[in-house]
């Protein structure tokens, strides 16, 4: 994505200075294409509509999405 090697030779300069190991791995933009087109599946996206908010979750999935509830019910 990047016109140059600017960013990879951020990275790795990060990486040494932190004492951390630098992999390049081959990936792709299908995820961003589908967070921009909408195709949001529930494996992949956290989708919170209105009068939710976003919370932890220790099991299954890390997120989830709760509906809010309203002071004095």
């Amino acid at each position: 994505v990047e016109p140059d090697d600017r960013f990879e030779d951020r990275a790795k300069k990060e990486a040494k200075d932190k004492g951390w190991g630098y992999e390049k791995i081959q990936g792709d933009l299908s995820m961003i294409e589908r967070l921009v087109d909408g195709d949001w599946n529930d494996t992949e996206f956290l989708v919170v509509p209105p009068g939710h908010k976003i919370t932890a979750h220790y099991g299954e999935g890390l997120i989830a999405a709760e509906k809010i509830e309203e002071k004095g019910s």
